[in-house]
């Protein structure tokens, strides 16, 4: 079977990685949560369930979801419960060059600390790499010092500051993970800053 990285949520110590055991389409977490694909029954739960409450997180329309589901099945995912959808992602992969896109990411606070978004993260990754990407880039408040620490420790590097890119005066940070098609880590050096503006002049994303 293949093997990907998943977290346990055994003790208050964080995430212990472990090769899982495939259930229900996805990979046990744990006995009562388990990490599986995101489908089209899924999207009214996402927009309905407590994480939509946390301020960083954006709520988008039905459509938004299905286009992802539809063209990227394989970088959407979600964390449920037997009751609940505590964590979702919503990831791409597109672009010259060929990369791979952190959409959305969100834990329910009540289940974070518990390596539920790191989890998540490798699993896009591991597809990423299967795809052959040669990066994974996201955008991140920089205001949202949580996220951004996150990021870091995952690995990835600030590539530029992007200006105005939520709103006037509220900017994001471009940030860059090489994969394995890139080992020099080309596309983590430093870049120049830019405006929203001027990414959707140049169509630069």
């Amino acid at each position: 079977p293949e093997k990907v990285f998943t977290a346990t949520t055994e003790g208050t110590g964080g995430a212990k990685w472990r090769w899982p055991w495939r259930w229900r389409g996805g990979f046990q977490n744990s006995s009562s949560m388990v990490t599986r694909r995101m489908t089209r029954k899924d999207i009214d739960k996402i927009r309905r369930c407590k994480i939509q409450t946390d301020k960083w997180v954006a709520t988008y329309p039905v459509e938004y979801y299905l286009w992802y589901i539809q063209r990227f099945a394989r970088y959407c995912w979600v964390v449920e419960t037997e009751r609940e959808i505590v964590g979702y992602l919503l990831g791409k992969a597109e672009g010259i060059p060929y990369r791979a896109h952190v959409t959305a990411i969100a834990i329910d606070e009540r289940f974070r600390g518990k390596g539920l978004a790191r989890n998540l993260m490798k699993i896009l990754e591991r597809e990423a790499d299967k795809e052959s990407c040669e990066f994974v880039d996201l955008f991140v408040d920089e205001g949202n010092k949580n996220a951004v620490d996150f990021y870091t420790r995952l690995g990835y590097k600030t590539f530029r500051r992007v200006h105005h890119y939520y709103s006037p005066g509220q900017h994001a940070l471009d940030m860059h993970k090489a994969m394995s098609t890139d080992p020099s880590k080309a596309t983590e050096k430093r870049g120049k800053d830019i405006t929203t503006e001027e990414m959707q002049r140049w169509n630069v994303f």
